[in-house]
C-alpha cells in the first residue's frame, strides 16, 4: 500500500536525542491508523509515539465510557504516556534510551485527540462547563463528576499540530491562551459540514472548527492548512487497515455492520472518493515537516508555511496565515 517498511524491535539511531512526538488518535480509533505519520517522521527524525485509550472502544468487544469521560481522560492519559516515555528514555536498558529530548516535544491529535492537543496547550477551565457534547447528542447530563475536570496546560509541550480537531469542546478563550506554535490541519468548511458524509443539522460550529480556532489563537506562528481532497477519516489509514485485514481473511462484516469497506469514510460520493487519502497523507506529512523543522530548529522550512508556496506547489492545499 506504499507504506515504508517497519520492524519490530528497531535499533535506534545513535544520533539522539530526538523531538517527541506524541499522535493522538480519534474516538475510537486505534493507533495503526496513523502508521503513515509514524513511518514519515521517524524517517527524518524524529521519535513517533501513538497512543491508544482505555474506554474508547476500538472494537466492538473493546469497553466503552461516555463520551464525556473519555473527553477528559485523553489529556491525562496522555501526559502520562509522556512521563513513562521520558523514563525510558532515561532507563539504560530500555530500547528508548537516549532517544527523546525532554526540551523538544510536540502533540498532535486527531479529531477528539485534537481537542486533547488543545486543551495541552491552553488547558480547559472545566471539561464539564461546554455542553456541546450533551446538546448534539453525544452525551447526556447530568455529567458525572469524575469528568469535571480541570485540565492544567502543560508548559514542556512546544508546538501542536491538530488534525481536524474538536476546538468546540473548548471555550474561544480558552483556545485564545494557547501560546505554543500550531499547525491546524483539516478538511475544509464545506466538507465538515457533511461529517460522515450527512449534514450536521445541530450544531453550525463543527464546520468552522478549524478556523476557529485558528481565529482564537492569533498568532503570528498559528497556520490553518485545509485540504479540499480530505474528509475527517482521511487523516487516518482506517480504509487501508480494512483492506489488510480483508486480505488476511478477517470476516469484518461478520464481526460488525460498521467496519467494511462499503461505507464512509473508504466509499463516498464525489470528493470524498477514498482514492485521495494517499493524496491527503503525503500532504498532511509534508506540512509536519515543514512545520516541525522550522519550530524545533532542525531545518529553516518556514517558506514552506507560505501561502505563496500552497498557491505554487499545493494544489489541494487553502492556506491561511490569518483568519482577518
Amino acid at each position: 500500500l506504499g507504506y515504508a517498511p517497519t520492524h519490530e524491535g528497531p535499533i535506534p539511531s545513535a544520533n539522539g536525542p530526538f523531538p517527541l512526538v506524541m499522535v493522538l488518535p480519534g474516538d475510537g480509533d486505534n493507533d495503526w491508523e496513523y502508521l503513515y505519520i509514524g513511518t514519515r517522521l521517524a524517517s527524518h527524525g524524529y521519535v513517533v509515539a501513538v497512543t491508544n485509550h482505555y474506554g474508547d472502544q476500538h472494537w466492538d468487544w473493546s469497553s466503552l465510557d461516555r463520551e464525556v469521560v473519555r473527553t477528559a481522560n485523553r489529556p491525562r492519559d496522555v501526559s502520562f504516556a509522556i512521563k513513562e516515555l521520558l523514563k525510558k528514555s532515561d532507563d539504560t536498558v530500555e530500547t528508548l534510551n537516549g532517544t527523546i529530548d525532554p526540551s523538544r516535544i510536540v502533540v498532535s491529535g486527531h479529531s477528539l485527540g485534537g481537542y486533547a492537543a488543545y486543551a495541552l496547550a491552553g488547558g480547559d477551565d472545566d471539561v464539564c462547563d461546554n455542553l456541546v457534547i450533551a446538546t448534539d447528542g453525544f452525551d447526556s447530563l447530568p455529567f458525572p463528576d469524575s469528568a469535571c475536570v480541570r485540565i492544567s496546560s502543560d508548559p514542556g509541550i512546544r508546538a501542536i499540530i491538530p488534525m481536524d480537531g474538536m476546538s468546540q469542546q473548548l471555550h474561544y478563550a480558552e483556545l485564545a491562551r494557547i501560546s505554543a506554535p500550531s499547525l491546524i490541519l483539516g478538511e475544509t468548511i464545506d466538507h465538515v459540514a457533511l461529517y460522515q458524509g450527512n449534514p450536521l443539522p445541530k450544531d453550525p460550529g463543527f464546520g468552522l472548527w478549524n478556523a476557529r480556532s485558528h481565529a482564537a489563537i492569533k498568532r503570528s506562528d498559528s497556520y490553518r492548512v485545509d485540504i479540499t481532497t480530505a474528509n475527517h477519516g482521511s487523516f487516518t489509514a482506517w480504509c487501508d487497515g480494512l483492506k489488510v485485514m480483508t486480505s488476511l481473511g478477517v470476516d469484518l462484516d461478520a464481526a460488525s455492520p460498521s467496519f467494511t469497506l462499503n461505507m464512509w469514510p473508504c466509499i463516498v460520493e464525489g470528493t470524498f472518493d477514498p482514492k485521495n487519502n494517499p493524496t491527503t497523507h503525503q500532504i498532511v506529512t509534508t506540512y509536519m515537516l515543514a512545520f516541525l523543522n522550522t519550530y524545533l530548529g532542525r531545518e529553516d522550512d518556514a517558506w514552506m508555511l507560505t501561502s505563496s508556496y500552497a498557491t505554487q506547489n499545493q494544489p489541494l492545499v487553502e492556506f491561511f496565515d490569518s483568519e482577518a
